[in-house]
């Protein structure tokens, strides 16, 4: 049963992905927003996940239409940006630099200039996946770190995706060493540092709560002296991103903890500028919410 039920979801993927490719820019994005519209109906418990997370981080709006014109826009966020990485194996390296502007794109040439790779940090803001690929059309080596699909179809469809832009993948439960390499290398690799983290994690403060961030991407800048590129993107209603890159190469008398509560930071400030460009939807806040009456 389980087979046939992924053999659907892949075959969903496929249509939705052969559709979107399908139309003009503009029109695919709307339809992106659409879907995202529809999935807010549909996901209510998702919905609650929203709204709970906005709760803890006093988040308020002003009237109840404010608060839902708000959770409607996260969710139309969310269904254009997964239009425009459906999109990526159209996409030409001229097409993604048109379509993003990067401030203090200097900071990416000072990074390599040290010769010892770096961190890519981001969170699940804008469209993450745009940001690295437009660093690795830039001509920096870029390998994503990400967690391996379920569904192992839809997984090497999506690395499909990231492949046309050049951007490697490492996975999440293949240890440290391709991570280790691909700095070594003088490689960017590109983390998104805003899920809950499991048992290798620290405490840290985020919109005024103490929440648990994975430790991994702090020992690795530790150990190896590793710059730090922060990029969060927003996107304008044209279609545009536009991307702030931040660095940091310093880090004397940090710990793990010091460093994971440093990104954590320079992430809540993103957040705070572009909040409905944020994943709300993640459970992000499990160690104080049992998030009841939500299903994921």
């Amino acid at each position: 049963m389980k087979k046939v039920i992924r053999g659907i979801e892949f075959f969903a993927v496929k249509v939705l992905t052969a559709y979107a490719n399908s139309l003009p820019e503009c029109n695919a994005l709307r339809f992106g927003a659409g879907l995202g519209a529809l999935a807010r109906r549909l996901l209510r418990n998702r919905a609650k996940v929203v709204r709970e997370n906005l709760r803890l981080c006093g988040v308020a709006f002003d009237t109840a239409s404010k608060a839902r014109l708000f959770e409607l826009r996260c969710f139309q966020h969310i269904g254009v940006t997964i239009v425009e990485v459906i999109r990526q194996r159209s996409y030409r390296r001229s097409d993604v630099s048109s379509k993003v502007t990067m401030e203090k794109r200097e900071h990416l040439e000072e990074a390599a200039r040290l010769k010892r790779g770096a961190i890519l940090m981001s969170g699940h803001i804008g469209n993450w996946e745009l940001l690295g690929a437009y660093v690795r059309n830039l001509g920096y080596p870029v390998h994503l770190l990400a967690k391996r699909q379920s569904n192992r179809e839809i997984d090497i469809l999506l690395n499909s995706f990231r492949m046309a832009q050049r951007v490697g993948v490492i996975y999440t439960d293949t240890g440290s060493r391709a991570l280790v390499k691909a700095v070594r290398n003088g490689g960017f690799v590109a983390i998104l540092a805003d899920q809950y983290g499991g048992a290798d994690s620290e405490t840290v403060r985020f919109f005024g709560n103490e929440v648990l961030v994975p430790t991994g991407p702090a020992a690795l800048i530790l150990k190896y002296k590793l710059p730090l590129l922060f990029g969060a993107s927003r996107r304008a209603k044209d279609g545009r991103h536009f991307v702030k890159i931040e660095l940091l190469t310093d880090w004397k008398g940090y710990d793990r903890r010091a460093v994971v509560q440093r990104y954590t930071d320079l992430l809540e400030r993103a957040v705070r500028q572009s909040p409905e460009m944020w994943l709300w939807t993640h459970r992000k806040f499990k160690n104080l919410t049992s998030y009841k009456g939500t299903d994921g």
